[in-house]
């Protein structure tokens, strides 16, 4: 049985260490056409984008921004999860009085794996 779980664990780095190297491979495309796009600028758009990169303004507004969005999706996840819980209540409720002991323990564990 422990060759088992050490077999799912070796199986489990394998595959984390070639999404490793994928998203390595996608990052280095990506900072190729960073690149080849900043070197096709002009003098003028260098200067620019020096200047925008500097910019504490932008550089806070971006962040937050990429912030907001997080949150956004935390919230849409949490909402759509709450929803979840009620229906496993009402069902709970449906269900009768004599079901009911199992789910107060069911929702406490929800809630505390979310916290």
């Amino acid at each position: 049985m422990e060759r088992k779980a050490k077999a799912g664990t070796a199986e489990e780095i394998r595959a984390s260490e070639a999404e490793v190297e994928s998203l390595a491979e996608v990052i280095a495309q990506l900072e190729g056409n960073i690149s080849q796009q900043t070197s096709a600028l002009g003098i003028t758009a260098k200067g620019t984008l020096s200047r925008l990169k500097g910019n504490t303004f932008l550089c806070l507004r971006m962040n937050l921004l990429a912030l907001r969005e997080k949150i956004i999706r935390n919230l849409v996840s949490r909402k759509f999860e709450m929803e979840k819980i009620k229906r496993l209540v009402r069902y709970g409720d449906r269900m009768g009085k004599s079901h009911m002991y199992n789910y107060p323990l069911h929702l406490s564990n929800l809630l505390a794996s979310r916290s």
